[in-house]
């Protein structure tokens, strides 16, 4: 009997190598999420401390309070961007992970039928193997 060959081996290899790519995707989404995070809180964290001197100043003089007021405000602003941004970066993350979750069921399913295919072909090996020892073993203990 030939040795056991995957008509599919080539559809199998390039399926699992666009799975690779669609993990690093995700992977690049994810790592511009936490980007966008961090940004986020890295402004949100010096508005508070903008607030929070202001607040605890007792006498500004007013040019100085107009531009603490602007900067605020461009702080503020700023988060709000970033927010959007991180938003969209959620969002492309959770379309990245179902494009990586379809990738890996074609993988998985066309792997299921490559084990299917090697199984049915152990299985008539295993049955050639036995019918040529049962010849051989009747050749030797029945020949006239």
């Amino acid at each position: 009997m030939p040795p056991f060959r995957f008509r599919l081996a080539k559809a199998l290899e390039w399926y699992g190598e666009q799975c690779r790519m669609e993990e690093d995707r995700l992977r690049d989404k994810i790592a511009a999420l936490k980007h966008s995070q961090a940004e986020l809180a890295r402004a949100s964290e010096a508005r508070i401390h903008i607030e929070r001197d202001l607040l605890q100043t007792a006498v500004l003089p007013a040019a100085e309070l107009l531009a603490l007021a602007r900067y605020r405000r461009r702080a503020i602003q700023e988060e709000q961007g970033l927010t959007q941004e991180r938003i969209r970066c959620e969002r492309e993350m959770e379309t990245q992970f179902v494009a990586v979750q379809a990738a890996r069921r074609r993988v998985r399913l066309i792997g299921k039928i490559r084990e299917r295919k090697l199984t049915e072909h152990t299985v008539e090996e295993n049955r050639e193997l036995e019918e040529l020892a049962a010849d051989a073993f009747r050749a030797v203990h029945f020949a006239p």
